[in-house]
């Protein structure tokens, strides 16, 4: 663990760091992030094959909305880029209290994006299967799905934002 507050040092303070240091150093610093993406790779391959057990009307119903989900959790992640590079920085910097100020102010505003999007999603997510032309069969399902994804908004927000600060 010495290695690792040692090679922190030097890049705090400006000190040149060895070829090895330095591939050690970004080694450790892009595991969690390559796990990260592994781990959401396999679940979405179960969410498929869960999904697959549903049926064609089922499937049909969740691929309807799936663009839309992807749109509204996109915007919603948008705000934990917006305040994970500052804090980056400032922890860099060995800011640590504009971290922290900048920690705090990024959960207040990303979670106040997120129950505005989850409240618009809600109440448009009747709507939905009809804009997108869903055959009338499925659109109660796809509009369950819908705002029930709508409804995990801000817990996704949490789970993007506590791992952007962390990475």
């Amino acid at each position: 663990m010495a290695r690792n507050s040692d090679a922190l040092e030097k890049i705090r303070s400006g000190q040149s760091m060895s070829r090895s240091e330095m591939i050690r150093m970004i080694y450790q610093l892009s595991l969690p992030a390559i796990l990260a993406q592994l781990s959401t790779t396999i679940m979405e391959y179960i969410d498929a094959s869960m999904v697959g057990q549903l049926g064609a009307e089922g499937s049909a119903a969740i691929g309807l909305v799936a663009s839309s989900t992807w749109l509204f959790g996109g915007l919603n992640a948008a705000a934990t880029v917006g305040y994970s590079v500052p804090v980056a920085q400032a922890m860099g910097a060995n800011d640590e209290r504009r971290a922290r100020s900048l920690v705090r102010q990024g959960m207040v505003v990303a979670m106040a994006i997120s129950l505005f999007w989850t409240l618009v999603c809600v109440l448009i997510s009747g709507h939905i299967p009809v804009w997108l032309g869903g055959d009338p069969a499925i659109r109660r399902n796809a509009t369950l799905y819908f705002a029930i994804f709508s409804l995990a908004l801000p817990w996704h927000e949490l789970n993007h934002l506590a791992a952007g600060f962390l990475q």
